[in-house]
């Protein structure tokens, strides 16, 4: 007779993801931090498991949360699985507890462009007003739109 055991599985921890990564991407750094946690930047040459998402060759980012409880509310979640679903954020790999993989975009914060192209901040304020009055208009709020968060390219 064999006996099979329902061990519950733990969810990966975070710093050996992190160490994981690190380990088998050409390029793992830091390049941001905010309210929600640590943001990292990494770059695969080839195909790699993470938890159980496949990670083709590409640029990502880690965003490792802060997060007292060690847990994330789940509603806030799916939210952000949903805007990554209609393309309103970036796509969203895998989210869980402690951190999220997703696509890296190429661009400058708004701020940066705000210093440097000052000659088409009201172009940019203009299509930004549009945008907004789009997401709210079809329920979509995201409460974290600052300049820095919002990158153009």
């Amino acid at each position: 007779m064999i006996k099979v055991s329902k061990k519950k599985r733990k969810n990966p921890d975070s710093q050996d993801t992190i160490k994981f990564i690190r380990e088998n991407s050409i390029n793992f750094h830091k390049i941001g931090q905010g309210g929600e946690g640590i943001v990292f930047y990494f770059k695969l040459n080839k195909s790699l498991v993470v938890d159980v998402e496949i990670l083709k060759p590409g640029e990502y980012t880690f965003k490792l949360f802060r997060n007292n409880s060690g847990e994330r509310p789940l509603r806030r979640s799916k939210i952000l699985k949903i805007y990554s679903k209609y393309g309103l954020i970036p796509k969203i790999y895998l989210i869980n507890n402690n951190y999220s993989i997703s696509d890296y975009i190429h661009g400058h914060s708004l701020n940066y462009v705000y210093e440097h192209f000052p000659k088409s901040i009201p172009n940019i304020n203009y299509k930004l007003d549009k945008l907004r009055k789009i997401w709210y208009k079809l329920g979509f709020e995201h409460g974290d739109m600052t300049s820095d968060n919002i990158l153009i390219s």
